[in-house]
């Protein structure tokens, strides 16, 4: 019997030991383990998160509105409500209305169809408050109503200047529908008749258009800069950069630090587009880049 008692205490002991030595040992082995992650984590550049936006962005949109009418852009739910009342207070108008007045009616008409389409596009965007199903779901029918009132109003337009911005507003609205080559002939056809802000405009979607910019096109693209909105000037410093990028020239990096510092004010959707470009390029014009200094404000884009 106390053979047995002995031998049970002998026991007890041994698995008590075991457990403490496999404990201490587990320890060790964890501290190391974590001493040289710490320490790789030292040598070893930085893993950033690159979304999958392969060059693309949301901004063309934006970035060829004409100025001149963006006093009319709905900014939430209920001026789009508001703006949808007075858009059928004018169509009831328009049945009355004759000569000038006709003309006025349909300008007031082709302006607030358009702040309410640019309403749509920033919400479906991520740039403004609202129901992207909604928005949607009736922006390709708001462009096309944009498209047909432009239309109507540059034929009736007798003003040179007036008649031209209205066939802008058209053509641009079915460029950024998808309406590419023809929509952009038709642009550049245009373009002396316009005023510089919209020319400068349609310089920027000839650019975003082509494989690569040139010299000739750089040039012409610098000099519009100062004619475009930030969206406009964004895109103008991205497709700048990667044009010299291209050709491993390394003033790319200023052009690709003021499109990232400019951009960082639009929300988070177009944000990690804009850095996932700007990975590429910078992969692209600089093989030897040292992940410690990026040539963009990577601060701005933290999420």
């Amino acid at each position: 019997m106390e053979q047995r008692k002995i031998g049970r205490k002998s026991l007890v002991w041994f698995v008590t030991v075991s457990l403490s030595m496999a404990l201490v040992a587990f320890q060790t082995v964890k501290f190391l383990d974590m001493a040289d992650w710490q320490q790789d984590a030292r040598v070893m550049a930085p893993i950033l998160p690159l979304p999958t936006a392969k060059g693309k962005t949301n901004l063309m949109e934006v970035a060829v509105r004409d100025p001149e009418l963006g006093g009319y852009v709905v900014t939430d739910g209920y001026g789009f409500e508001q703006a949808s009342a007075q858009l059928r207070s004018w169509r009831t108008e328009l049945k009355r209305a004759r000569g000038g007045a006709k003309l006025e009616v349909l300008k007031q008409l082709m302006a607030t169809q358009f702040g309410m389409v640019a309403y749509d596009e920033d919400v479906v965007s991520g740039r403004a408050p609202g129901s992207i199903e909604r928005s949607r779901a009736r922006l390709a029918k708001g462009r096309e109503g944009l498209i047909a009132l432009a239309t109507k109003y540059a034929r009736v337009q007798k003003k040179p200047l007036l008649k031209s911005r209205a066939l802008y507003l058209a053509l641009s609205t079915r460029y950024v529908m998808g309406g590419g080559a023809q929509s952009l002939s038709q642009l550049q056809a245009l373009k002396k008749r316009l005023p510089k802000s919209l020319s400068a405009r349609v310089t920027l979607m000839a650019g975003a258009s082509g494989a690569r910019l040139g010299r000739g096109m750089e040039s012409e693209l610098t000099r519009a800069l100062g004619e475009l909105n930030g969206a406009g000037r964004v895109l103008a410093h991205l497709l700048l950069s990667e044009s010299k990028a291209s050709r491993r020239d390394l003033s790319f990096r200023r052009d690709l630090y003021q499109a990232l510092d400019l951009g960082a004010q639009f929300g988070k959707e177009t944000k990690g587009q804009l850095l996932g470009q700007a990975m590429m390029i910078w992969r692209r014009g600089d093989p030897r880049q040292d992940f410690k200094k990026p040539p963009f404000p990577i601060r701005k884009y933290a999420f």
